[in-house]
């Protein structure tokens, strides 16, 4: 039956694993958990054992009809990049699948998550684990670890790369330095262009005009290159360079 699904997925099989992320996640009674590709069930049969609510988003139709059997859930037919921002939960359990990763990640920089658990591929855990900007933006929200690495094996289809299991806690904004907070501001604004996203940060930070903050990114050269981007589109050398420009502005 696995081989019928191929939409990028590779389903659990390995209860060892399965019990270490229950653990890992430290669900509680009163937690409302999204689960994001729930698969044949593996995963979301324990989480729904422990959880106030579990919401599962699973693309493929023929997993939905599987995953209906299970209780206490309540069960999306769509893709989860595109109904995330719709949805009330405090925690996330999920093996996810590779390719959605980097713009899932995106979509989760907001701060009304108390955890993540996530199953991800190698590739991505080096990324989040380097100085490129994604790691830096979710590292204004997030304290992230990797608690395992899980090999091919446990999985059906099997993988090409290991896999880890990665915990990312929220992070208290006196946990973040100033040059974090104010990153955090602007993210939280993402749809922005980045001038606009920097003018509202520095009046709520700075308790300043909209005209003085104005006049505060032109002295900077601010809008030069990059602000009338979007924060997440600009490149990794534009991204520093915006870094670099925060210094001058707190």
């Amino acid at each position: 039956m696995m081989e019928k699904f191929d939409l990028g997925q590779h389903f659990l099989i390995d209860k060892e694993v399965l019990s270490q992320i229950i653990e890992i996640s430290q669900i509680d009674s009163e937690d409302v958990i999204l689960e994001i590709g729930g698969g044949t069930g593996i995963l979301t049969k324990e989480l729904a054992k422990k959880c106030k609510k579990l919401i599962v988003v699973e693309i493929d139709s023929e997993l939905c009809k599987i995953l209906a059997k299970v209780r206490n859930i309540q069960i999306f037919n769509s893709n989860i990049l595109d109904i995330i921002d719709d949805l009330k939960f405090n925690k996330i359990v999920a093996n996810i699948p590779y390719h959605i990763s980097e713009p899932l990640m995106k979509k989760l920089l907001r701060e009304d998550i108390e955890s993540i658990t996530f199953l991800v591929g190698e590739k991505f855990w080096r990324i989040l684990d380097s100085k490129d900007k994604l790691s830096r933006m979710v590292s204004c929200f997030y304290k992230i670890e990797n608690l395992k690495t899980v090999n091919p094996d446990s999985f059906n289809p099997r993988p090409r790369v290991k896999s880890s299991i990665i915990l990312m806690k929220k992070k208290a904004i006196f946990d973040l330095s100033a040059k974090d907070i104010f990153l955090r501001k602007i993210l939280l604004q993402k749809d922005k262009k980045i001038k606009n996203a920097v003018i509202f940060a520095l009046m709520d930070l700075q308790s300043t005009t909209k005209r003085a903050s104005k006049e505060k990114i032109a002295i900077v050269d601010l809008l030069e290159n990059i602000g009338n981007k979007g924060i997440l589109s600009i490149s990794n050398t534009d991204f520093k360079k915006f870094l670099t420009l925060i210094e001058k502005l707190i």
